[in-house]
Formats: C-alpha cells, structure tokens, sequence
C-alpha cells in the first residue's frame, strides 16, 4: 500500500500523460480495495471473498508492471514482421492467462473448476509455443516470444508438481517434504503473475 501510494504521488508529480496518471490512480484505488478485502477475509469465512481478493492480487500486479513499462525511457520503435498473427495469439493468450488465473483461484479456495484449470494450462501452453515459433524470424521480438515459453513451461511444471504434492500428501510427508505443500502452490501463483506481466 504504502509503495503504491508513493508511486502514485512520484507519477502525478511528473508524468504529464492523463492515460499515466489515470492508471496510477487506479492501481492505488486497486490496492487499498486489495487490502480491505484482505482485512475482511480473515473476520468473514467467505470462499468467494478469498477467490476474489486472489485474482485481485495478480491483476493488481499485472497493472503495475504495464504501469511501470510505460514510465521507462522507451527505444526506438521496433516493426514487427510477425505481422497481425502474432497480435492475435498475444491478445488471445492474454485472456486465456486471466482466466487461468481466475480458475486457480477457484481451485485453491474452493476445489473447485479442476478440469477447466487443467484445460486453460494445456491451451496456455499451446498457445505460447504457437507465439514462440510465429516470432522465431521476427529479430525484434524472438527473445520476447521464447521468454514468455519458458515461464509457461515452469509454470506448467509447477502446477503438476503443486498438484503432486497436495493429492500426495501422505508422499509428501513420508519424503520430507510438506512445506511443499505451501512453497510450490505460492510459486506456482508467483510465476502465473510473471506469465502476465511478460505477454
């Protein structure tokens, strides 16, 4: 909260583009509400409270890094040869991660939507690799693409390990290892964030 409202006041001090300033804005409106949502799931026991205020906290981190993206010197303009293809697949893969996010959520605070979790990670990763190989040729953006295949692939295994260890618990402990049980499900939340904030 306390950086959010310091980036807010740096921004609104010397940015002088309205769209910059309006999204400062909301990012601290986001985060105070991100915080009392937090404040109230720990009085109210409420499953739906707890799956909002997680998909908040990831979009609230998605909104920061365009933010931030958009307050750096930018360089000179790159053309892209990749042409309307690769905006496709970003855009779409743009909203298969949101809703991907939305679905962990639900799964992690209610058990529930498993399959539609596990369907939007097999198209996620569908979808990377399609946007990794169409920006292969394009030398301004190939790194991007591979980058964005890369946390995909982590997050993939991240999520079958998580999955691993919470329906394996008795696995787990007989190994050593049930503080996987809370490290592997907070990473694999943390780079579903960076999956995000890297389209």
């Amino acid at each position: 909260g306390l950086a959010s409202l310091i980036l807010l006041i740096g921004v609104w001090t010397v940015e002088k583009r309205r769209s910059v300033r309006l999204m400062a804005g909301l990012g601290f409106l986001a985060i105070a509400i991100q915080g009392l949502i937090g404040g109230k799931r720990v009085v109210w026991d409420s499953r739906a409270l707890a799956v909002f205020h997680a998909c908040l906290a990831q979009f609230c981190l998605g909104g920061f890094a365009v933010l931030t993206a958009q307050l750096w010197p930018r360089p000179a303009s790159r053309a892209s040869g990749s042409g309307s293809s690769a905006r496709g697949l970003a855009v779409t893969l743009v909203a298969a991660v949101v809703l991907q996010l939305v679905f962990g959520a639900l799964f992690r605070h209610t058990g529930s939507a498993l399959d539609f979790h596990v369907g939007g990670a097999v198209l996620i990763l569908v979808l990377s690799v399609s946007l990794a190989l169409t920006l292969r040729r394009d030398a301004a953006f190939r790194s991007a693409g591979w980058q964005v295949l890369a946390l995909v692939l982590g997050q993939f295994a991240l999520g079958f390990v998580s999955w691993a260890a919470r329906f394996r618990g008795a696995w787990a402990d007989s190994l050593g290892v049930s503080g996987a049980l809370v490290f592997l499900p907070t990473a694999h939340v943390v780079l579903g964030s960076l999956v995000l904030t890297r389209i």
